[in-house]
């Protein structure tokens, strides 16, 4: 016996095999953007709440995301019911249809605490970084007021103790950064960036060298360069200028500066180098501006000083009171309930610390110091560190 199938059973089949197949990609594109704005939106927590807790002299804790996998299961049933008269001919239709999905996230965490990734955390900042923070965008006001601590002899010589009691170095700093900020915006002055190979290896004889040699030296960013009859192994520098316009090292303001400096006023060109021992020595080259540089964690906690916390944790000394000439343009603020105009927050100690929607200079100094974090740190350094999986889908 012929059976014909009502035309909504037939609909009703078909739009679930449409809608199976058309799931998966709507998945992935709704899925896909929500982890993104949850790697960020931790990203940005994290941060804040690590440089939070050096406000309070704890340590921070970092962890990596290292994996999210996720399945997606689908399951759907049609199945057709139905019931015969007396006569044995169909008398009643009944379709049943089943549709059924699962997504199961999984997110790997490995904390970040290996030697490689603390030396990362706790090194000088390089010229390098400096200069692609400002050429991307951020500014040399912004980049050298978070990363820079002492040109040649102006600013604090050491970390943040002696930053808290050095307020007019500090202040000084400002300006002259604030100076170069607007001598650039104005097309005075530009930086350069140079690549160059410096011998950190007497001369070796061609019969010393093996070819695993010149391979393992390109690996960690060495190179092999011809000296006399022989070979010098060398190592990948970045120098960074500071170069002047035509006629504008004439102009007494520059002269005023070079002479706050200690540089020639006549050049039109100084290299830029990372201070050592020159500066607190005393001695420098008049064509050299010798910069000191914090590191990632010094900026941290730099910024720190920032942090406005609870009268009720200054009244227990659980925490410090940071001078005002310390404080760095750059605010969190504290609140025993949660912010209702808050741009990023996080509890801590039972009140949450927060950044406001409205300040912008703080939200472009957080920015600054991530995209300064993703150039410095790598994600190695955590061998041997216990991996933490989260199955959140289950």
């Amino acid at each position: 016996m012929l059976i014909v199938l009502p035309r909504f059973a037939i609909v009703l089949c078909l739009a679930l095999l449409v809608g199976g197949c058309a799931l998966g990609p709507q998945q992935l594109t709704s899925s896909r953007m929500a982890y993104n704005d949850a790697v960020q939106v931790t990203e940005q927590r994290e941060l804040l709440l690590n440089i939070v807790r050096l406000r309070y002299l704890e340590t921070p804790e970092f962890l990596a995301i290292n994996g999210i996998s996720s399945q997606f299961e689908l399951d759907s049933s049609v199945m057709l019911g139905g019931e015969f008269d007396g006569d044995g001919d169909l008398a009643l239709v009944q379709p049943q249809a089943q549709l059924s999905f699962a997504e199961r996230p999984t997110i790997t965490f490995t904390p970040q605490q290996g030697p490689e990734f603390t030396r990362q955390l706790i090194a000088p900042i390089g010229p390098e970084t400096l200069y692609h923070l400002i050429e991307y965008g951020w500014g040399i006001e912004r980049i050298f007021n978070l990363a820079v601590r002492q040109i040649n002899a102006v600013g604090a010589p050491i970390g943040v103790a002696r930053e808290s009691t050095g307020g007019a170095g500090s202040s000084e700093l400002r300006h002259i950064i604030g100076t170069l900020a607007q001598w650039q915006r104005q097309g005075h002055i530009a930086l350069r960036l140079t690549q160059g190979y410096e011998p950190v290896s007497p001369r070796l004889s061609a019969n010393q060298i093996a070819g695993t040699d010149v391979v393992d030296a390109a690996k960690e960013g060495y190179r092999l360069q011809a000296n006399d009859d022989g070979y010098v192994l060398a190592r990948k520098m970045y120098r960074m200028t500071l170069n002047l316009g035509d006629a504008f090292g004439r102009t007494p303001a520059w002269q005023e500066l070079a002479h706050r400096l200690g540089l020639a006023p006549d050049r039109r060109s100084y290299a830029i180098d990372m201070a050592s021992e020159q500066i607190q020595d005393d001695v420098q080259k008049a064509d050299t501006l010798y910069l000191a540089t914090r590191s990632p964690l010094g900026i941290m906690a730099h910024l720190a000083q920032g942090v406005a916390v609870p009268a009720i944790d200054l009244e227990r000394h659980e925490v410090a009171d940071a001078e005002a000439s310390s404080r760095p343009p750059f605010t969190i603020i504290s609140s025993p309930e949660k912010p209702s105009n808050a741009y990023l927050g996080v509890q801590h100690r039972g009140h949450w610390f927060y950044l406001a929607g409205d300040d912008l200079e703080s939200r472009r100094s957080l920015g600054a110091l991530i995209s300064l974090l993703r150039l410095e740190l790598s994600a190695g350094g955590s061998q041997n560190l216990p991996v933490l999986t989260l199955p959140v889908g289950q």
